[in-house]
């Protein structure tokens, strides 16, 4: 049996998991100053709307996740880490 994904490797894949779908549709045209808290409000909104216009649930450890890899870019883009 082949070993699974180093904790790196599955971390940095559940981050592009939020990434993608969820962020930079709804956050990727703005500059972290331009952020507010409403404009997470408002992709929180429209996530929860797009999967009941779908029929689907989206659990709320899900948007729990995802409000954490928010948080986590955040902070290390305001820390002047790297990009990725």
């Amino acid at each position: 049996m082949a070993p699974g994904p180093s904790g790196a490797a599955s971390t940095v894949a559940g981050y592009a998991n939020h990434v993608h779908p969820y962020l930079h549709p709804h956050l990727g045209g703005l500059l972290l100053g331009e952020l507010t808290v409403e404009h997470v409000r408002e992709m929180f909104a429209a996530i929860v709307h797009d999967h009941q216009a779908e029929g689907r649930q989206i659990r709320q450890a899900t948007l729990n996740r995802i409000r954490s890899t928010l948080r986590t870019a955040c902070g290390r883009r305001a820390a002047g880490g790297a990009d990725r």
